[in-house]
This record gives structure tokens, C-alpha cells and sequence, in this order.
């Protein structure tokens, strides 16, 4: 039961490599755009991590 919590919350974020292919740039912009505040992130140590639905959320009210 807990490896199916665990693997559920890990479902719930992407990566910084998930983003930059997701949006075909580079890590580094990823990580520019998320100190900058740019896109919504959570810094978990010295990494960046990304709610799903709220980057969809975001990716959605963005759009060109």
C-alpha cells in the first residue's frame, strides 16, 4: 500500500528533464524559469519539481 502512495506523489511531478522535453528547451531553462517564478515549481533541495496539474493549468493560460 505505501509503494502505491509513493508512486502516486512521484506521478503527481515532473522533472526538470520531464519540462524541457515536454516543451522542447533546455534543463537549464527550465531551471532559469522556475527561479524566476516564471512557471510554478517547488524547490524540494537543491532540485526543482513540477505539479502536473498545475503546470497543465498554467501551460493552458499561456498558450499563443
Amino acid at each position: 500500500m505505501e509503494n502505491t502512495k509513493l508512486a502516486t506523489v512521484v506521478a503527481d511531478f515532473w522533472t526538470t528533464k520531464d519540462l524541457a522535453n515536454r516543451w522542447v528547451i533546455s534543463e537549464r531553462q527550465v531551471r532559469d524559469m522556475a527561479a524566476a517564478r516564471e512557471i510554478p515549481a517547488l524547490r524540494v533541495g537543491k532540485l526543482w519539481r513540477f505539479p502536473v496539474t498545475r503546470i497543465e493549468a498554467w501551460e493552458r493560460s499561456n498558450q499563443r
